[in-house]
């Protein structure tokens, strides 16, 4: 799902019947800060207004069309941070990592963010304001490694818990170095 520069139409009634009106674009999302979940859209309206709109306001989100609302009524975003397109991103050591290109959802809840044609994991986001700040990734034991870059993936570590020989198994691996680029 893309939110980035999407048009906004809102339902309205005339007479019997509804239609949909476009009101403005989508600027980018707010999302909460522990479950990586969108809660709510900022949005600029064709009135020069920018407004923040609660996710459950959007009836639905077409891929190439546009999102759809049930109506126009802003909220607050408590306890968010806010993702807009081309926002600096750096870790927390202060490394320059790229531009926020975009993002990928899975069921209304950001998994990853798209820097620089790099994918990193949205819950790596350490804070929001001017710049995008991505903590250091945990131990990249199968969640965050794929199986071609350290040979290690979760069916691997499912198979060596069930023979028994997990620790005999971490303990012949090379020492991991947390590095952002082989984040997948």
């Amino acid at each position: 799902m893309a939110f980035f520069q999407k048009p906004i139409f809102v339902k309205r009634k005339k007479g019997e019947a509804f239609f949909y009106e476009k009101r403005g674009v989508c600027l980018g999302v707010y999302i909460s800060k522990k479950s990586a979940q969108i809660k709510h859209l900022f949005c600029s309206l064709d009135d020069d207004k920018n407004v923040n709109l609660p996710f459950s306001a959007v009836e639905r989100i077409d891929e190439f069309g546009g999102i759809y609302l049930k109506n126009l009524r802003s909220a607050f975003p408590n306890q968010c941070a806010r993702l807009t397109p081309y926002l600096p991103v750096y870790s927390c050591e202060g490394r320059y990592m790229g531009r926020l290109d975009g993002i990928i959802c899975e069921n209304s809840t950001v998994s990853k963010l798209i820097v620089s044609g790099k994918k990193y994991p949205a819950l790596a986001i350490d804070g929001v304001c001017d710049v995008v700040l991505l903590k250091p990734l945990p131990y990249p034991l199968g969640e965050w490694s794929e199986e071609k870059q350290s040979g290690v993936s979760r069916r691997i570590l499912k198979e060596k818990i069930k023979q028994g020989e997990l620790i005999k198994f971490t303990l012949s691996l090379a020492p991991f170095s947390i590095d952002y680029d082989n984040a997948g």
